[in-house]
């Protein structure tokens, strides 16, 4: 009878879930931007008004952020009725008060808070010479050639003048976007001109220092035999542009008069330039128009000299990049569901980079834990069991912001919860209860429905993240055990009811603890392989485990280890061939270290041909494939090429830091690598084990981890020694919720009796004194949200006597 009803109560809930179909919104009805502010230079002291507008159903307040704090208004920078931005007066960055930064247009409505793209507003410099034009002196019929270059916010534009006007319109003078002044067949009367260069932008204009042009006649008593023809300017030229740009590649001759020569400019691959985009910029420069990547190369100018016969060349190289900023291919489209269903917002990008993908919910970054996860490897974002009401509720507006280096984009969509008005009240009193390091029950009572109950659901996930579980249960149940948890681990549950006609919001939500295994020690087994003694164990503990060894005999100490509590197998390494050894081990949670094991005895093998190298070796593992994951992590995967007994995974950072292993039994082949630096990369690469043989190496693969903050956990924790017994502690709180209390664990890393304090939330910094001298301690903090208190119990002391 039971079977059944639990079967009629999973059927129930299910059916419920599966009738209520989400419905989608309108894109245009929901909150969005119809005006979004780009990346901006403006004036010192000059009236700027930067645009932004929304668009929504209901009535919609826009504000603005610099450098991730809001914008407050005041005499000189206000937001208009509009939504824009408005400055009286743009400060420059040198005065105490500067308008430069990052910004963000916020946009705010009854269904949530979407955010812009971060902008930049930089502010216009004058330009500021880094080259000069220098005084040149050539024969008459000759070219001569000036350069300058300035330095400003935006990049300047260059003009010339000589004797201090402007150049006149011919083609003697040449002047390229470059800055580079060119004057082609010079003649006497340019002998002594004063040349100087203007650099303008929006903030105003510089000149340069003068230089002269001195022009000898052609006559004049010169070695013929010495001068040679060359072609400015000298060197390899690297021209980087990108594809849409235009680019003028210099080509100048000196040495020979121009009405002698004759200029040519080829590929050096051999293709034929396209003609409907190419053409001579002045008599020997070559300009082409609208770039695409095909245009990358070397390109040649060849001079000839019509007299002589005598030629010159000089190679240009031309890099076309073609920069992809980020779009958004596959948007999160706006839904509305029931309470308790799932929600899932897809989100796809391109460019180049592939972009990254973060989420937002009302304008803040998303905290990943729990019901609210990543889908798979995919950056699509998945919301179990959706509610309403409560400061984490889910009824919000969530963004999708891609970005590369190229830029940012975004695209936002609503979530809107659906509370049945005769749906039932939520499960009463819910409470938890740790019974082993493996289980917790948790218990309510009765929820409240004018339709009555036909089931529950229990939910349940990692407090510091995780998929959510959520499991059926009948609807004259009050309590149910959850087994198979992680020891000494936070979680946290809550439950829902389910009527025919709706499901009901959630209950309160706790927090519960699993229990440390005290007295129990590892039960192990031992084995060989040529390169050391393999331990293989039960689980006990996850935090850590020790591996004790020594050569077998009365008076011969241990040596011990320390392996990852996630670890079930291990290998001694740096052994004696050929040696009996005693091996014990003990589990460590934070209470302490458990109980020491029964001692094992094996004997080694004999390892010297592996270890010098001359016996014959089996294939290493192969397909090595490795991923960062979301969450900081690093998975490896593997193929066999052979049955391996045990195999090794062996990762560290490419530069300092001491190489570390991971060991799993032989028929495992993917692994997890935690404890990670985040946005690190790391060299990764598999070693296989048998009995009697060992492999090579696999190839190296190197992998960069993903950042990813916890926002649940403090940050940043700095322990600073005072004293021989005192030890000053500082951190950062939190990213989310405001923390009721922190949970100070302090303890000797040689073991010993364990400090737990606990302090105000409201403080980030804590002095721990009555400590030991010359000794090294382990400290970490935990933060707690939300207190749960028992009910209330009345007494009342007695009488005096």
């Amino acid at each position: 009878m039971t079977e059944k009803l639990y079967f009629f109560t999973f059927c129930s809930i299910a059916l419920f879930l599966c009738l209520l179909q989400p419905t989608v919104f309108s894109v245009a009805s929901e909150l969005h931007f119809s005006i979004e502010p780009s990346d901006v230079v403006v004036v010192e002291d000059q009236i700027f008004v930067w645009d932004c507008a929304a668009e929504g159903e209901t009535s919609i307040n826009i504000t603005w952020r610099k450098d991730g704090r809001v914008t407050e208004d005041d005499d000189r920078r206000l937001v208009l009725a509009n939504g824009s931005l408005y400055f009286a007066t743009i400060e420059h960055k040198k005065r105490k008060v500067s308008d430069e930064g990052m910004y963000q247009c916020v946009a705010s409505s009854d269904v949530g808070t979407i955010v812009s793209k971060v902008v930049r507003l930089q502010i216009a410099t004058i330009p500021s010479f880094t080259i000069t034009p220098e005084t040149k002196t050539v024969r008459a019929g000759e070219s001569a050639r000036f350069r300058c270059k300035a330095d400003a916010i935006p990049e300047p534009a260059y003009t010339w003048e000589i004797d201090r006007e402007a150049l006149s319109r011919n083609d003697r003078y040449i002047v390229l976007p470059s800055g580079v002044l060119q004057i082609h067949n010079t003649r006497s009367s340019d002998d002594g001109k004063a040349i100087r260069c203007i650099a303008q932008n929006i903030a105003g204009h510089r000149h340069s220092v003068d230089a002269n042009l001195h022009v000898s006649p052609i006559d004049s008593p010169t070695d013929e035999g010495t001068r040679r023809m060359v072609i400015l300017p000298l060197g390899l030229p690297h021209v980087v542009k990108r594809t849409g740009d235009t680019v003028v590649l210099e080509c100048l001759i000196s040495g020979a008069h121009e009405t002698d020569t004759k200029i040519t400019w080829t590929r050096q691959d051999g293709k034929k330039l396209n003609l409907q985009r190419t053409s001579y910029f002045g008599k020997t420069n070559l300009k082409i128009e609208e770039l695409k990547a095909t245009d990358s190369g070397m390109y040649l100018c060849t001079a000839i000299n019509t007299n002589t016969h005598e030629w010159v060349y000089a190679s240009r190289r031309l890099e076309i990049h073609d920069p992809r900023p980020p779009i958004i291919t596959v948007a999160p489209v706006s839904v509305s569901l029931a309470v308790g269903r799932t929600a899932r917002f897809s989100c796809l990008a391109d460019g180049d980079p592939q972009p990254s993908i973060q989420w937002l919910k009302n304008g803040e970054p998303v905290n990943f834990s729990g019901r609210i996860n990543l889908a798979g490897y995919t950056d699509d974002m998945v919301i179990s069991g959706v509610h309403t009401g409560g400061p984490d509720q889910d009824d919000a507006m969530y963004q999708c912001v891609a970005e590369n280096i190229h830029g940012q984009v975004q695209a936002s969509a609503r979530l809107k919860v659906l509370k049945s008005l005769n749906g039932p009240g939520p499960p009463q009193r819910f409470r938890g209860y740790s019974l082993t390091a493996t289980s917790i029950l948790v218990s309510w009572e009765a929820a409240e429905s004018p339709r009555g109950i036909v089931g529950y659901t229990v939910h349940y996930a990692r407090e510091s993240g995780g998929r959510e579980v959520q499991i059926p249960v009948s609807p004259d149940t009050r309590s149910y055990l959850v087994e198979d948890l992680e020891q000494e681990t936070m979680y946290v549950f809550y439950a829902v009811a389910y009527s025919m006609a709706a499901s009901s919001d959630r209950s309160e939500i706790i927090h519960v603890a699993t229990r440390t295994y005290y007295e129990e020690s590892p039960t192990f087994s031992l084995s060989n392989t040529p390169a050391g003694i393999v331990v293989r164990w039960d689980e006990v503990v996850e935090e850590r485990y020790r591996i004790y060894y020594r050569e077998h005999g009365e008076d011969v100490h241990f040596g011990h280890v320390d392996v990852n509590g996630a670890q079930r197998v291990f290998m001694i390494k740096g052994l004696k061939s050929d040696t009996v050894y005693d091996i014990a081990m003990s589990a460590f949670s934070s209470s302490g270290e458990g109980k020491l094991s029964d001692v094992a005895t094996i004997r080694t093998t004999n390892q010297q041909g592996f270890l010098s190298g001359d016996a014959t070796k089996m294939p290493p593992p192969t397909n090595v494939w490795v991923e960062a994951t979301p969450r900081g992590f690093i998975k490896v995967k593997w193929d066999y090429s052979v049955a391996y007994d045990i195999v090794t995974v062996h990762y560290s950072p490419p530069f300092g830091d001491q190489e570390l292993e991971v060991t799993v039994d032989g028929s495992y082949n993917e692994v997890v690598l935690t404890g990670l630096q985040r946005d690190s990369e790391y060299k990764v690469y598999i070693v296989a084990y048998t009995s009697n043989n060992i492999t090579d190496p696999s190839p190296e693969m190197i992998v960069r981890t993903r950042f990813y903050v916890n926002p649940w956990q403090p940050t940043d924790v700095r322990a600073i020694p005072l004293s021989s017994t005192a030890v000053g502690l500082m951190w950062s709180p939190p990213l989310n919720e405001s923390v009721s209390f922190y949970s100070i664990h302090c303890k000797p890393t040689s073991g010993g009796q364990e400090i737990k304090v606990l302090t105000n939330g409201d403080l980030n910094k804590y002095l721990l004194t009555s400590l030991d001298p010359d000794t090294e301690y382990r400290i970490n903090i935990a933060a707690y949200y939300d207190p749960q208190f028992s009910e209330d119990v009345t007494v009342s002391t007695s009488e005096e006597d």
